[in-house]
């Protein structure tokens, strides 16, 4: 009895879960029809956030993508998401975009991981930073890139195809392609694949 009310369980679990996707997938499209592509077999988790600031934005998510619980995408001014199939975000991922964030086929990226392509400007001393704007640059995350969690990309950063990138970088200059990125307690190293 205990087995059958517990696969009865899952199969309505399953249902809720399909339900709840296919709800917030109608919900973006129905709020950001001009600005979205949002493919098939799309699974956003729980608390998953999306906010888009502005008319000429644009948002496209590729087929078989997964934002698990608590991952959020903000585009304001003219900001341009485009992600591709088979992409993979564990949770509280976060991309934050002004400007472009490209990120290529079959990327998986670690709990945490947060992508900006904008950064603040704060060099002038008689006015508070939050009034100042923003200085922005293209990042771009080429296809089969694995980010390990709590990895930082920070703007104008292009990661080449099949690089790995440890827990805990914090990324602010180009990665080659193939390339293997740690950090220790003084620096990041990087090596070949």
């Amino acid at each position: 009895m205990k087995k059958i009310v517990f696969k009865i369980y899952l199969k309505l679990f399953h249902y809720k879960e399909l339900l709840r996707t296919a709800f917030l997938k109608f919900h973006i499209i129905a709020l950001y029809h001009v600005q979205t592509e949002i493919g098939k077999k799309i699974y956003f988790g729980s608390g998953f956030s999306i906010k888009i600031e502005y008319e000429k934005a644009l948002l496209k998510i590729g087929d078989n993508t997964c934002f698990k619980e608590y991952c959020s995408i903000t585009i304001a001014d003219n900001g341009k998401i485009e992600i591709g199939k088979n992409v993979f975000f564990n949770s509280g991922c976060s991309v934050s975009c002004l400007d472009n964030v490209c990120i290529g086929d079959n990327s998986i990226f670690g709990q945490g991981v947060k992508i900006y392509d904008h950064n603040h400007n704060y060099r002038d001393k008689e006015k508070r930073i939050v009034d100042q704007g923003y200085t922005t640059g293209a990042v771009v995350i080429e296809e089969n890139c694995w980010l390990g969690a709590n990895v930082v990309i920070l703007k104008g950063v292009t990661i080449g195809r099949h690089s790995v990138i440890g827990a805990n970088c914090i990324i602010h200059t180009n990665v080659e392609s193939y390339s293997l990125v740690i950090s220790d307690s003084k620096n990041q190293i990087v090596k070949k694949i």
